[in-house]
């Protein structure tokens, strides 16, 4: 039986050199850029202890909103769940789509104040081993409640990116050395999409975990 070897990660931020002065310019930026940036300003930014607008998940949303100040088309960015995509280059027409169409029905182009405007970036990923383990699936429940949300960021959302699994590290540690049919597998499918702050996130792979085991007894 392979031991869960705990990971954490932190972000490094990288500039990917475009910008944008309005909503139009957004639209091209987007057109235009690394799926690397898109991934960034959605899912990337659960990670960055410097987001936490409470009412936007991403930051095209923010942005939009509290620069642009268009909240309608900033409601509508905001809503958007990356993980709901195949891939961030069906995210990305998507979004061109939604920005079209909204312009469309403008009167004007928003545009930002000079200092304001919107710069893409990126972000590499440092990973390093915590030196704990888990080695029963029965252990897994105090194992994730004493994980930083590094930790639950790398096992659980950004392992769902990595080849050739493209699924979470615990239901892959589950799968490989326990049974295909393991009950929590269901529980960590069905959160495995969930787009919500890493804290709230934890806290549902407890009291999912922990009502699964509870059931199981």
């Amino acid at each position: 039986m392979k031991e869960f070897n705990i990971k954490d990660c932190a972000l490094v931020g990288l500039t990917a050199k475009l910008q944008a002065q309005n909503m139009r310019e957004l639209r091209d930026c987007i057109y235009r850029c690394e799926a690397a940036s898109i991934y960034h300003h959605f899912c990337e930014t659960l990670l960055r202890p410097t987001f936490d607008d409470p009412v936007y998940g991403n930051d095209f949303a923010v942005w939009t909103a509290n620069v642009l100040n268009d909240p309608i088309l900033a409601e509508k960015l905001g809503v958007i769940n990356p993980y709901e995509y195949k891939n961030m280059e069906e995210l990305r027409a998507f979004l061109i789509d939604m920005i079209d169409d909204h312009m469309s029905d403008l009167q004007f182009i928003p545009w930002a104040r000079p200092g304001n405007q919107f710069f893409f970036n990126k972000a590499m990923t440092l990973v390093f081993d915590t030196g704990r383990t888990i080695s029963d699936p029965d252990h897994l429940y105090k194992a994730i409640k004493e994980m930083s949300l590094g930790s639950i960021y790398y096992h659980f959302i950004e392992a769902n990116r990595r080849e050739p699994k493209l699924v979470d590290d615990f239901s892959a540690w589950l799968m490989k050395n326990f049974s295909e049919n393991h009950p929590f597998l269901p529980v960590l499918s069905n959160l495995r999409n969930s787009y919500m702050p890493l804290l709230d996130l934890k806290r549902a792979l407890m009291s999912s975990l922990h009502t699964q085991a509870s059931e199981g007894e």
